[in-house]
């Protein structure tokens, strides 16, 4: 009876371990060092000449703020001249006018056929003319609807030549000065988001198996003499296992309450710490 019992007894603690219900677990925790929750790397679309520079490395941006604009003024240029052939409806206006001039002439040429006093010939030309003033009169729309769809793309082309921040975040570096060649693609800007920020923790396999993402997780964050506890939640569970170290890798990302740079080294939790 004293060996069943025994034996009960080291199964439910073998239990307990296996599914991360320690005490130790859960009061030890793994350390972890933070990262930014997202870190972009900006770069122009075209080459050109930076022309100027609108932040500075350590000041918070707005989505859609500009950061760095390139020497635009051919663009600016185009894009005027791509502006006035779109808004101006003077060729196309003349046209009109051109066809129902044509078109009353044609009118009064039935009019007159049907009384005798017009040749077939006669009616035959103000027809054609009627039809030819229409055609011209369409082209020119056409043409003005060509002028506006140059107008989008010349605005497009002069919109590449600032560089803008596609999110609220933080200027890491800015890599290039006014005067500066940059080529396409060339990385100029760093951003980072600080809001939130993520970790990779080796947790034991033990305290992972049945852990899904969305699942809430804890970070003790210590700043200075204080100590706070936030929670974040799991965003990525590995599954591959390290064999060597009994571990899996789980990333977690929380709001950073706390402030602090990224680069911090914290202590990660899968259950409140005690």
């Amino acid at each position: 009876m004293l060996q069943r019992l025994g034996a009960v007894g080291a199964a439910l603690f073998t239990l307990a371990a296996v599914s991360g219900l320690g005490n130790g677990m859960r009061s030890t925790g793994v350390e972890a060092v933070t990262r930014p929750s997202l870190t972009l790397e900006l770069a122009f679309a075209l080459p050109g000449v930076v022309a100027e520079a609108m932040v500075k490395p350590g000041e918070t941006v707005a989505a859609g703020q500009p950061l760095l604009r390139l020497d635009d003024r051919e663009a600016r240029a185009n894009l005027e001249q791509a502006r006035m052939r779109a808004d101006s409806s003077l060729e196309a206006e003349a046209e009109r006018l051109n066809y129902e001039l044509a078109r009353v002439r044609d009118e009064r040429a039935r009019q007159a056929y049907d009384k005798g006093a017009a040749s077939d010939l006669e009616v035959r030309e103000t027809s054609l003319e009627a039809q030819r003033s229409k055609l011209a009169w369409e082209l020119f729309v056409q043409r003005q609807v060509e002028a506006r769809l140059r107008f989008d793309v010349a605005t497009v082309e002069f919109e590449r030549h600032t560089l803008r921040a596609p999110v609220a975040a933080r200027v890491e570096a800015v890599d290039v000065d006014p005067g500066e060649m940059v080529e396409v693609a060339q990385a100029v800007v760093r951003l980072i988001v600080l809001e939130t920020l993520q970790l990779d923790a080796p947790f034991p396999v033990g305290e992972t198996l049945g852990l899904h993402t969305g699942d809430r997780a804890w970070v003790e964050v210590t700043r200075g003499d204080e100590v706070r506890i936030v929670e974040g939640k799991v965003i990525f569970v590995s599954g591959q296992a390290d064999a060597g170290l009994d571990t899996c890798a789980v990333r977690i990302e929380f709001p950073n309450t706390a402030a602090v740079p990224a680069g911090t080294i914290v202590r990660a939790f899968l259950a409140p710490p005690v």
